[in-house]
């Protein structure tokens, strides 16, 4: 019958036991597609163990083809022959447990063909010393995500509603601006209606997917730096953009701090739900070490590698008190990778720690990459003695002009505000132009610059200019046009 157990008590012990000698046989290596990873945590959750020897084909996959999307049907349709078993979606919509055996026993062969293909290429580039470090960042990835962040349920509430007010007040003033009280901000085709029919103004690009009029935020950019645009205009461009921000916050980073018994309608009518578990009211963001190319990490569930500033007074270290409430109240039951004793047992030595979020940051890495790539003589003496590599980089935009304010901070310690515009405009400038784009892209780069407030700092700045400056810091930086 329905929601029976599919073993008897002494059977499912037979089968905890027989998984827990093959997860940690030294002489089984085991193979998956992100099982280094999803596997993994699924192991250390349930069984507290740590599947070993281990390999995970989705690394091999991004050493060999790292370009292309990571998922198993991708690769199978790649280095192997099989049919498209990935498309009907078996594995969630099947009523048929022959269905779902079929399609189990694919994934496993599928997943081994592609393994053992792409295993001699790996070799072959010399690649194989990278697969060490790249389960090592998987390891650090499932900690990271069983461990997960204490979101304080007070704050995350007071900025929800600090938000939602924001967004009706801007909803009110774009408008009032547009002097039109039933517009809607949140409407592409009505924002397009109202810029490019009522005031004519020229649509910068078209959408790509639909070629109507693209009303994104690259295009509100560049209409703010039309001159000919009129005071009531400009401001409900300015005041689009800020609408839209609130409204990207709220469903990228508060939203899913809601608690998991929260459910709401999103924007495409589907159910959704918090991500804050019930047990520890922690957030546990999925954190992926394979989908980026250069290694980078990326998350899901929400972007927790670039929760903004704003938000992380919400997102705290959980205090030693709530964690023992939490588990003495039966809630919680293993923490940093370990099983917790069951409560009324002694209490752990934890519950009187202290608990702070430590932060590293390495000044400057693209720059010093790039600079030892190029073999750019004058950042790399400037990182060498410790100088500031930005101060290169405005002397080398605005030559006197910055000398005269480098020696006026020198010599009084204190830095105008002269000197501090040229440094954080060459310190945007490097960074655009060191990857080779051209004066155009630069520019268009450079003028979309926004400081915190929202304001579009160099949208005044023309292409020409930028072409210069480019061309200037090019002659004074020769071995990055050569290389």
């Amino acid at each position: 019958a329905y929601g029976q157990p599919w073993y008897s008590a002494d059977e499912w012990k037979y089968v905890q036991a027989v998984i827990d000698r093959w997860a940690q046989d030294p002489k089984i290596h085991k193979m998956g597609w992100n099982s280094h990873y999803y596997d993994r945590i699924v192991f250390d959750q349930w069984r507290n163990i740590t599947p070993t020897p281990a390999y995970d084909g989705i690394i091999g996959w991004r050493l060999v083809a790292g370009e292309l999307p990571k998922s198993l049907g991708t690769a199978g349709t790649w280095v192997t022959d099989a049919p498209d078993w990935k498309g009907d979606h078996t594995a969630t919509r099947t009523d048929s447990d022959r269905e779902l055996h079929e399609y189990c026993g694919k994934d496993v062969v599928i997943a081994t063909q592609v393994i053992e293909g792409t295993l001699p290429t790996i070799t072959a580039r010399n690649q194989d010393q990278l697969i060490p470090i790249d389960h090592a960042t998987q390891d650090m990835c499932a900690g990271a995500h069983r461990n997960g962040l204490w979101v304080n349920p007070d704050r995350a509430a007071r900025f929800e509603a600090w938000l939602k007010a924001e967004k009706t007040w801007t909803e009110e003033q774009c408008q009032r601006h547009a002097q039109l009280p039933k517009h809607n901000p949140r409407s592409f085709p009505q924002v397009a209606k109202l810029l490019y029919g009522k005031w004519d103004l020229t649509c910068p690009h078209y959408s790509k997917d639909t070629g109507e009029s693209s009303t994104d935020d690259k295009a509100l950019r560049v209409l703010l730096r039309d001159r000919r645009l009129e005071p009531h205009q400009k401001l409900y461009i300015q005041t689009l953009r800020r609408h839209r921000g609130c409204t990207k916050r709220l469903s990228t980073y508060l939203k899913p701090m809601r608690p998991e018994t929260v459910y709401w309608k999103g924007s495409d009518g589907r159910e959704q739900h918090g991500r804050v578990t019930w047990s520890d009211e922690r957030l546990h963001p999925g954190y992926l070490a394979h989908t980026a190319i250069t290694g980078r990490i990326s998350s899901a569930a929400i972007n927790a590698q670039n929760i903004e500033k704003v938000f992380r007074m919400i997102v705290q270290p959980q205090k030693a008190e709530v964690l023992s409430r939490l588990w003495a109240e039966g809630k919680l039951h293993q923490i940093w990778g370990h099983l917790l004793p069951p409560p009324g047992s002694p209490a752990p030595a934890w519950t009187t720690w202290d608990r702070c979020f430590v932060g590293a940051d390495m000044d400057q890495l693209e720059l010093r990459v790039s600079a030892a790539l190029s073999g750019c003589d004058k950042y790399l003496q400037a990182f060498k003695e410790g100088r500031d590599p930005h101060a290169i980089t405005a002397r080398l935009l605005f030559e006197e002009r910055f000398v005269r304010e480098l020696k006026h901070k020198e010599k009084t310690g204190k830095k105008t505000a002269e000197f501090s515009s040229m440094r954080d405009f060459a310190k945007t400038f490097v960074y655009l132009v060191t990857y080779g784009g051209s004066g155009e892209t630069a520019w268009n780069n450079i003028t979309a610059y926004e400081d915190r407030s929202g304001k579009l700092v160099y949208a005044h700045m023309k292409q020409t200019a930028v072409e210069a400056l480019r061309r200037k810091w090019l002659r004074g930086a020769p071995e990055y046009e050569r290389w």
